[in-house]
């Protein structure tokens, strides 16, 4: 009984393992909605999302002061290096005033393996726990499963 207790738990820890290791950032930049996520110390750029050819201004929570990214010719705020100081709410703004794209900027670190502990108390009931290894900062979701 042991032995194939023994062999369901490493097999439990072995799935959940691969599973973790498996999780991965294909980009260092994601968006939805509204929000851009980007990995602290990466480069990051804010889409200004407008039709108009005209010169554009970039405001952080409302101040026109944004000297830590530059402006491209199509009018994206090219972020270099990304820091927590510079997570909040971008506006992107044409010559006159007019308000023509706002994002929130988040930024934090990808999630790393989690620390995985299982308890039996026989072959069919057990249960397992997890703590995250690394603080992301950001919204983060774990998937893992049981065969």
């Amino acid at each position: 009984m042991r032995s194939s207790l023994a062999q369901c738990l490493s097999r439990v820890m072995c799935l959940l393992t691969v599973t973790t290791i498996s999780v991965s950032l294909s980009s260092h930049m994601w968006e939805e909605e509204g929000v851009v996520y980007g990995r602290i110390g990466d480069a990051v750029t804010l889409r200004c999302s407008s039709d108009a050819r005209s010169e554009f201004e970039w405001r952080f929570n409302g101040s026109s002061n944004v000297t830590w990214g530059s402006v491209t010719k199509l009018g994206d705020l090219d972020l270099p290096h990304v820091g927590a100081s510079m997570m909040g709410n971008y506006s992107c703004h044409s010559r006159s005033g007019e308000l023509l794209h706002s994002v929130l900027l988040r930024a934090g670190y990808p999630p790393g393996i989690p620390s995985v502990t299982c308890r039996a108390a026989d072959y069919h009931n057990f249960s397992c726990y997890w703590n995250s290894s690394v603080e992301t900062s950001l919204p983060t979701r774990y998937i893992t499963s049981y065969r």
